[in-house]
């Protein structure tokens, strides 16, 4: 009886609590740049460079990889997981920009992102947006995509060129590598009213080194051991250049 009577007395008309305020978000912009050994020498495919390594001349026809799984690194190291993102990285030269948006705003010491794409994804058959077949990094349905392809010239190898396909998920050679670059006593700032911009340098000179030439490592086309040293070097390549608010 009592609840028939609070339900009869309920006012009319009653305004609808309102709805709360959607969550700021904000973005930001990663500038690649990519050089070979030193920063000053800006990488550009069809030319040729020499490594100071192993005295060697490459010249690059293609270099392309995925990065994904994008995530922010607190003061304390923890991580912020950011929006699905795939990212194709057709290197053409110079700089090349990812614009990732919806992030948490807040002030972070270092980012972190992986080489090529999660399994559940590489698997899935979904091939929206930069996983369209068109890019030329997909293989078939039992192997999924090419985390990263190179191709290009080195007198050094037996039939004068290299080439370099990494894939697939061997537990034992993984190259499905996480890349993590810290700022140091610098902090980015994300924020709703602006776009920062973070630079990182990518040496596409570290697929070689000293015990780690051409003239036995030309040809990577299947997981394995040597698949898993060229993701592990070019991991290596990564680090960071600036930030600017």
């Amino acid at each position: 009886m009592l609840l028939l009577w609070l339900v009869a007395c309920k006012p009319d008309g009653l305004a609808p609590l309102p709805e709360p305020e959607p969550e700021p978000k904000g973005r930001l912009s990663i500038k690649l740049q990519h050089h070979w050994e030193n920063p000053a020498n800006t990488f550009y495919p069809e030319t040729w460079y020499v490594h100071s390594a192993t005295a060697d001349s490459f010249l690059f026809n293609k270099l392309r990889y995925y990065l994904s799984g994008f995530y922010l690194l607190s003061a304390d190291s923890h991580r912020i997981a950011l929006p699905a993102a795939y990212r194709l990285v057709a290197v053409n030269g110079g700089v090349f920009t990812i614009d990732l948006t919806d992030l948490p705003i807040g002030h972070y010491a270092g980012m972190g992102f992986y080489l090529g794409i999660d399994s559940a994804r590489n698997f899935s058959g979904q091939f929206a947006g930069e996983l369209h077949p068109d890019y030329g990094m997909y293989r078939n349905a039992q192997e999924g995509f090419n985390f990263l392809w190179a191709t290009g010239s080195t007198p050094a190898a037996p039939n004068d060129s290299f080439e370099y396909r990494l894939y697939g998920f061997d537990a034992v050679h993984p190259v499905h590598r996480r890349i993590e670059v810290f700022f140091g006593q610098e902090r980015l700032h994300i924020s709703a009213d602006h776009q920062p911009e973070l630079g990182l340098y990518v040496n596409t000179a570290a697929f070689w080194g000293a015990g780690a030439g051409p003239s036995h490592r030309h040809s990577v086309l299947q997981p394995g051991a040597e698949a898993a040293a060229l993701a592990q070097r070019f991991v290596s390549a990564f680090a960071f250049e600036h930030i600017h608010q």
